[in-house]
């Protein structure tokens, strides 16, 4: 037979355990997403790069919309791309994204947004 005070033993157990298990969760699910918005960026990075090295007359405007066309939505928040080199024939161009990503768990902890960064280099054609 079980004494009498243990039969909230499991309940309380529960109710400690439970909510370091929902923080877990949702870190690992923070970190999915920020490995996912890097690896969007990364793709996108590639994209602007290779059009800059076979378009040497594409404005960042340009850039800026075929990234915008890349991501596709599937990052939040605002996306800025800068570019470094000059277009000249021969010479290495870079682009280079990057994106305030904010973790769901800020909301709990107030905790700022985090930088997430891609760059790609191409050579101009």
């Amino acid at each position: 037979m079980r004494d009498k005070r243990e039969c909230g033993q499991g309940i309380v157990e529960l109710a400690i355990v439970l909510p370091i298990l929902i923080l877990l969760v949702l870190g690992a699910l923070d970190l999915g997403r920020a490995f996912s918005t890097r690896i969007a960026l990364a793709n996108a990075a590639r994209e602007a790069v290779f059009v800059a090295s076979l378009t040497p007359s594409v404005s960042l405007a340009g850039l800026q919309a075929i990234v915008a066309g890349e991501l596709g939505g599937t990052v939040d928040g605002p996306v800025t791309v800068t570019r470094t080199g000059l277009l000249v024939a021969g010479t290495p161009v870079t682009i280079a994204i990057e994106n305030a990503f904010a973790p769901t768990l800020s909301g709990l902890f107030g905790a700022p947004t985090l930088p997430v960064r891609a760059s790609a280099t191409m050579v101009v054609q």
